[in-house]
């Protein structure tokens, strides 16, 4: 049964494969963590702790080579059991890797078919922290960290890191893309801040503002927070873009719930609407704000230069996108707190 079992994981997983192996033989894997010094690439491997009498989720074996594959192929030098890499979830970059550049690693992920695309990416500054992490039983590095970011990013939007699925998006298209930072806090792996790539090479680190935009544009979250005089949960949306000659349009819509009502147990129609104006006003002017902030540190942050030349391939230049005026518009029908269904849509439309 269990031959059966790898057999088709290796069909689904890999698209087929010309032999298998027992699973005893495995070492499934569930974190890289790479760090390059010495003029040499440092690999950890986090294996997970299968075993009945485990003290430990996982433990870690470690390899050096002047390329990546050599570095991966001395991890497993004096060891009999076989990696698999099918349900890796993370992989974590140091810092100094991360502003050399990373173009070794599309090149190196893209041809192994070992690799699924699907996991996350990560930068991080001290890479022995983790290593030192004492990992709980049925626990993992890579497991914790990919659900950290996930949550967040879903349910935040002001924390972005990529899978690698979505970096090979934006490199086989020359776009910039964000990787987040992590790092260990009082034996807890935390988000630290998120980073634009540009060139592959790590080059500044992004204002939340900016990291929410670019969530919204890539659809990377659900819902996300306006804090202010009043509070919001934004949920249920969409970002339309509308891409013309001289100008990109930019157009939320979608749900809004007011998480606070300033001490009142209900509010009249009349309210309801000066809060929903108060809150797209708001939110335009954010998108203007970001937009003003790309343009001060001089990188086309959100690729738009990409999305213009999807329409206009004739006429875009590398400079296009700074010359561009922009247009947001924000859409949102609000409704109280935890009355999801009493919206002001509801209310104009007698229902």
């Amino acid at each position: 049964m269990r031959k059966i079992l790898l057999l088709i994981a290796c069909i689904l997983m890999l698209g087929g494969c010309y032999d298998y192996h027992e699973l005893n033989d495995l070492e499934i894997v569930s974190s890289m963590i790479i760090d390059y010094k010495d003029d040499k690439y440092v690999v950890n491997v986090e294996f997970l702790d299968t075993s009945k009498d485990a003290k430990r989720g996982s433990h870690f074996l470690s390899g050096e080579g002047k390329n990546l594959k050599a570095a991966i192929n001395n991890v497993f030098f004096d060891s009999t059991l076989l990696p698999f890499y099918s349900h890796m979830k993370t992989l974590i970059i140091s810092e100094n890797i991360a502003r050399a550049g990373i173009d070794e690693f599309f090149d190196f992920l893209l041809r192994d078919t070992q690799f699924r695309k699907d996991f996350f990416v990560f930068v991080a500054s001290d890479i022995d922290e983790f290593l030192d992490f004492e990992t709980e039983k049925n626990e993992s590095i890579g497991e914790m960290a990919k659900m950290s970011a996930k949550r967040n990013q879903e349910k935040n939007g002001h924390y972005k890191t990529s899978t690698f699925r979505e970096l090979i998006y934006h490199y086989l298209r020359d776009n910039n893309y964000v990787l987040g930072s992590i790092s260990i806090e009082d034996d807890v792996i935390t988000l630290d801040d998120s980073y634009l790539f540009v060139d592959n090479k790590m080059n500044i680190k992004l204002e939340k503002g900016a990291v929410l935009l670019e969530n919204l544009i890539y659809e990377g979250n659900q819902s996300f927070q306006i804090y202010g005089e009043n509070n919001f949960e934004i949920h249920g949306y969409s970002l339309d873009r509308k891409i013309k000659k001289d100008k990109i349009v930019l157009t939320l819509k979608g749900h809004a719930r007011l998480l606070d009502s300033q001490g009142k147990s209900s509010l009249d129609e009349k309210e309801l609407v000066e809060i929903e104006k108060e809150l797209n006003d708001k939110l335009e002017k954010f998108f203007e704000d970001v937009v003003s902030y790309s343009k001060k540190q001089d990188v086309d942050i959100f690729n738009f230069n990409y999305f213009y030349y999807l329409f206009y391939p004739k006429l875009v230049k590398p400079e296009t996108w700074k010359d561009l005026e922009y247009e947001f518009k924000s859409d949102l029908n609000l409704s109280e707190k935890g009355l999801l269904l009493n919206s002001l849509g509801g209310i104009r439309n007698g229902k």
